[in-house]
């Protein structure tokens, strides 16, 4: 196998220390169009974590096979939408996606009146597995955008630096309605948002600049005020 090693020894934290990349032909869709969507839409929305991963993975391994699924449109100049850089943020999502602490992460309550009245963005990993795993059946204009939060039109996460703000918000938007008390799910969503930022800006050591924007659980990008 080829390995993207994440050097971790300086680190006590329970963190991501390997990401094996097993390089394999991305598979071939028998469906296309809105039916091959509808069909990936279905399987994906009662998916568990795993089969979550496991889609992610497919979306990876097909652009490490040379398989560029993503629309011509983006910039792929930009730092994060290298291919490389971009694979390395994949795999770190697939990580995350199979971590224990995840689990309240995969969906959120977009339909509970606490959830709307706090939240600007909805959004929740399963958004994100559906746009990147879709890639194959959607329409260009179509590819990479999230559904779930119009407001974010310019967000396009086939490019690097969208991708791991959109992974970030997740965060963001589960610490905002958990709110500042402590507790273990409070703990557990920092200590893997702390994690996936560390990776991060060690992926970009020698590129400081490129680092994206890392917001606040207060910020009124997350929540309305």
């Amino acid at each position: 196998d080829d390995v993207i090693c994440i050097d971790d020894s300086d680190s006590d934290d329970d963190e991501i220390q390997e990401i094996k990349v097993v390089k394999k032909p991305a598979k071939k869709s028998n469906t296309q169009g809105a039916a091959g969507s509808q069909s990936i839409g279905s399987t994906l929305r009662t998916a568990n974590k795993f089969e979550l991963a496991s889609s992610i993975d497919e979306v990876a391994s097909a652009i490490e096979a040379g398989n560029e699924l993503r629309p011509p449109t983006i910039n792929f100049d930009e730092y994060w939408t290298r291919p490389n850089n971009y694979i390395l943020v994949l795999r770190l999502f697939q990580k995350i996606l199979m971590e224990n602490a995840v689990d309240p992460l995969l969906d959120h309550a977009s339909n509970t009146k606490s959830y709307v009245a706090i939240i600007k963005n909805p959004l929740c990993f399963r958004d994100i597995v559906l746009v990147l795993s879709e890639c194959k059946t959607q329409s260009q204009k179509k590819k990479g955008l999230l559904p779930s939060c119009p407001n974010l039109k310019r967000w396009n996460i086939f490019e690097g630096k969208y991708l791991i703000q959109a992974v970030d918000l997740v965060f963001l938007n589960n610490l905002a309605i958990l709110g500042k008390n402590p507790n273990v799910a409070r703990t557990s969503i920092q200590t893997l948002r702390s994690n996936f930022w560390k990776e991060i800006r060690r992926a970009a050591s020698t590129e400081k600049k490129c680092v994206p924007t890392r917001r606040t659980e207060t910020s009124e990008f997350v929540i309305h005020k």
